[in-house]
């Protein structure tokens, strides 16, 4: 499964079919246009205020946006991290 940066999303499906440019997206959440497009663009994470005003705007939950969010972050390469990973050791924990 290919993950989208949730910013992606909105540029590319949300603004065409509610016929916003960047600008008015930007006024609309009460964001600067750089804030915008650095989100539009992947380069901005979204975070929990940024949700709660892409929720407010598109009328849905806050929390759809934060979960696109944690699920593209958990699934883009960090091939360092995995590295890492790899040699941590598991303790199973019973509970």
């Amino acid at each position: 499964m290919q993950y989208v940066h949730p910013g992606e999303i909105i540029k590319e499906e949300f603004l065409p079919a509610m016929k916003l440019s960047v600008a008015e997206f930007a006024r609309r959440i009460f964001v600067s246009r750089t804030t915008a497009y650095r989100l539009l663009n992947g380069k901005q994470d979204i975070s929990t205020d940024m949700a709660r005003r892409l929720g407010k705007l598109f009328g849905d939950d806050a929390g759809l946006w934060l979960r696109l969010q944690v699920d593209y972050d958990l699934h883009k390469p960090n091939p360092e991290l995995e590295k890492e990973l790899k040699a941590i050791e598991t303790i199973k924990v019973a509970v």
